[in-house]
C-alpha cells in the first residue's frame, strides 16, 4: 500500500449522479512506480447542492490499463445542474439562427436588459413573459400567424421547455430542448399538440461528436 493512503471518495458515492472535476493534480512520481496520485476535486455528491472540495486518489492503472492524460473535456450530466451558462446557450443558438438566415429571431427572457446583447447575435425582437397577462406560448403564436418554424429552449426550467414546443407552428414546427431540467420535473402538455404534428426533440452537448468536432492537441 502507499504510505499515507488517503480515502478514495469514488468509493463512497451515494447515486450515479456522482461528479468529480479533479482541480490540481500535479505529475509527481507516483505517475511512474504505480501508485495513486492524490489532489483537491470539486464534488457533487448530488444534483442541487453545492460543489465541495474533497481530497481524493486517483488509483493506479490496473491489469490492462494504461494512465492517460487528458488535453480536452468538457461538462458531465451532473455539471450542468450548476451550469449558470444558459443565456451564452442562449446568444449561441441565435447566432446558429441568424447564420441560417432566418428572418425573424424572437428571445425570451425574463430580464429586460439582456436584450441589447443578443441582438449583437442576431436577436431580432424580444419577448419578456412578465408582461403579458397570457402564456407567452400564446403570445407568440399571436405575433407569428399561428406559431414560429423552429423554438430552441436554453433555461432547463420545465415551463419554458413547454412553451417552447407549444409556440412552434402546427403541421412543421420544430422545437428542440438544449437545457437540463431538474431530475423530477415532469414535461406535461396536451397529446393533441403531437397529433397535430409538431415536433420535439432533445440535443445534448449540440450532438458534438468528439472524434472530429474537437481539436486534437499536436
Amino acid at each position: 500500500m502507499f504510505p499515507g493512503k488517503r480515502e478514495n471518495v469514488l468509493d463512497r458515492s451515494p447515486s450515479p449522479d456522482l461528479c468529480v472535476l479533479l482541480l490540481g493534480f500535479v505529475p509527481d512520481l507516483s505517475l511512474f512506480c504505480g501508485y495513486g496520485c492524490f489532489g483537491s476535486a470539486a464534488v457533487a455528491w448530488e444534483a442541487g447542492k453545492p460543489l465541495v472540495i474533497e481530497e481524493v486518489e486517483v488509483a493506479p492503472p490496473q491489469a490492462m490499463e494504461v494512465r492517460i492524460k487528458i488535453l480536452f473535456t468538457a461538462l458531465c450530466h451532473t455539471d450542468v445542474y450548476f451550469s449558470f451558462l444558459d443565456f451564452l446557450k442562449a446568444l449561441q443558438a441565435a447566432e446558429g439562427a441568424r447564420v441560417a438566415r432566418a428572418s425573424r429571431i424572437i428571445g425570451v427572457d425574463l430580464n429586460p436588459n439582456r436584450f441589447e446583447e443578443a441582438k449583437k447575435f442576431g436577436c431580432t425582437e424580444f419577448l419578456n413573459p412578465k408582461d403579458y397577462d397570457k402564456p407567452i406560448q400564446d403570445v407568440i403564436a399571436e405575433r407569428t400567424n399561428g406559431g414560429v418554424d423552429r423554438s430552441v429552449e436554453c433555461t432547463g426550467n420545465i415551463n419554458a421547455m413547454i412553451s417552447a414546443f407549444e409556440c412552434v407552428h402546427d403541421g412543421w414546427g420544430v422545437s428542440v430542448l438544449v437545457g437540463v431540467p431538474h431530475q423530477d420535473a415532469a414535461f406535461k402538455t396536451h397529446p393533441i399538440k403531437f397529433l397535430n404534428e409538431k415536433t420535439l426533440k432533445g440535443t445534448f452537448y449540440g450532438n458534438d461528436k468528439t472524434h472530429t468536432h474537437i481539436a486534437r492537441g499536436g
